[in-house]
């Protein structure tokens, strides 16, 4: 999830609010400030498909010693992810938003979702895989997630 803040207007009066965007959600930057002390970091100006707004705060430079959360590079991709998995249907973005998993998923929708797993065991049947992460294993037969 992207914190970030959502701005509205009441009688031309702007209204700030804390929200956490789902993962995958298109964004359009509109405006970018960037703090003038330290000039690392940046406030981006975003709207979404409804044309609501939104603020979030990055950090330009990646420090290896805080190993910052907001680094934008981890935040933020560029293009429309939607486009690079046409064949991912609108239901099963709604689950991989939300770090959830459905009965039924491609392996790639797994991995979208929830991550790269730990291990991956290939049964002498190539056409079983069982994939382990920490608090959970996912049973796959020819590429479909069966369970989880």
């Amino acid at each position: 999830m992207l914190e970030a803040q959502r701005i509205t207007f009441h009688e031309d009066s702007p209204t700030k609010s804390r929200i956490h965007l789902p993962r995958y959600t298109i964004l359009n930057i509109k405006d970018i400030i960037i703090s003038s002390v330290p000039n690392t970091q940046a406030v981006l100006s975003v709207t979404d498909e409804n044309e609501a707004v939104y603020e979030v705060e990055v950090d330009l430079k990646y420090d290896i010693i805080i190993k910052n959360n907001n680094y934008i590079e981890d935040l933020f991709g560029f293009g429309n992810i939607h486009q690079k998995y046409p064949d991912i249907t609108e239901e099963h973005w709604e689950t991989i938003s939300k770090r959830e998993l459905k009965d039924g998923m491609s392996a790639e929708e797994c991995r979208l979702s929830i991550g790269n797993p730990i291990e991956i065991r290939l049964k002498k049947d190539t056409r079983f895989e069982t994939w382990f992460y920490n608090d959970r294993t996912l049973k796959f037969e020819n590429g479909t997630l069966q369970r989880f």
